[in-house]
């Protein structure tokens, strides 16, 4: 039979972003490129260990506690260049985290909300710059996370918020969240969603493997330029996946309209029940196993 690749594809990154924001889910964030990163407004490199803003060494670090109360902000915006942002929902309306405070001068510096956005501000006058955060935040409010090369790690968030959630290289997870809408993209790290509900999930990536574990949402949409895709457990009325050429795994997945379209790896169907599926499996193999149930079925 001949095949042909899919007529409905996956919006973009930028489609999905846009249509994000139609909903009040809007991305602030700047872009990246090797070990220099744009973090609002700020010109950010990392070589071995060091780090420097806008051209300027900062060769002093400490950890500092931020704790605010966020009653009054939308969401929490947090950006680091290249290390870790661990973050998990707690109830009430106060932050506390921890964050790593890098400075041109010995001791200076401090990191505060303004407007729900983590900032580091100098006392003495130099550069100074957050490049790690962990600890709690709301569980309720919206959260846009971006690091240019580190992970992103955020769990037991509530509510109907929006999360959005972006790293160059590093892995992305969100775990066991009931949440809104929710945006993950790495170019090269793994995406992943393990025990969360939410409205909408758009996840994209490259070379990374996307994988949803027991996770729920009206719509899923995924696309990975070479790396896998595995949904298993999962439920939604419509789900679209789509991988360049890794394989494509859906195991034990309720779905209602699904298309699923891998370039050159393999299409597995394990267990579960597909109402509606159009398939384009590439040049890679088609496997069912399981006892999987599907209702309708079109190859293209």
């Amino acid at each position: 039979m001949r095949r042909t690749s899919l007529t409905t594809r996956l919006p973009s990154l930028a489609l999905a972003a846009a249509l994000l924001a139609g909903s009040g889910c809007v991305m602030h964030f700047g872009n990246w490129h090797e070990s220099t990163s744009d973090i609002w407004g700020q010109s950010v490199s990392t070589d071995e260990g060091k780090l420097s803003v806008d051209g300027t060494l900062l060769p002093f670090d400490r950890w500092v506690d931020v704790t605010a109360d966020l009653s009054g902000a939308a969401g929490v915006e947090l950006a680091t260049a290249s290390d870790t942002i661990r973050v998990a929902g707690a109830a009430g309306t106060t932050a506390t985290l921890k964050a790593r405070l890098w400075s041109e001068i010995e001791g200076d510096g401090t990191a505060v909300f303004e407007g729900g956005r983590l900032l580091a501000r100098s006392q003495g006058g130099g550069k100074v710059f957050i490049n790690a955060i962990e600890g709690s935040i709301p569980a309720a409010l919206a959260l846009r996370a971006q690091s240019g090369t580190g992970m992103l790690d955020v769990s037991a968030l509530a509510g109907d918020a929006c999360v959005d959630l972006e790293s160059g290289t590093g892995d992305v997870a969100l775990r066991d969240s009931r949440v809104g809408e929710v945006t993950l993209h790495s170019g090269t790290g793994d995406k992943l969603l393990k025990g969360v509900t939410g409205t909408a999930f758009g996840i994209d990536g490259g070379t990374g493997d996307a994988r949803l574990d027991d996770s729920t949402a009206d719509s899923i949409h995924v696309k990975s330029g070479t790396g896998d895709a595995f949904l298993t457990g999962c439920h939604a009325p419509e789900a679209w996946v789509e991988s360049g050429t890794g394989d494509v795994s859906l195991a034990r997945c309720e779905l209602g309209r699904s298309r699923v379209h891998s370039g050159t790896g393999d299409l597995l169907l394990d267990g579960g029940k597909l109402d509606d599926i159009e398939f384009d499996s590439g040049t890679g193999d088609l496997v069912q196993r399981g006892g999987v149930v599907i209702g309708s079925y079109r190859e293209r």
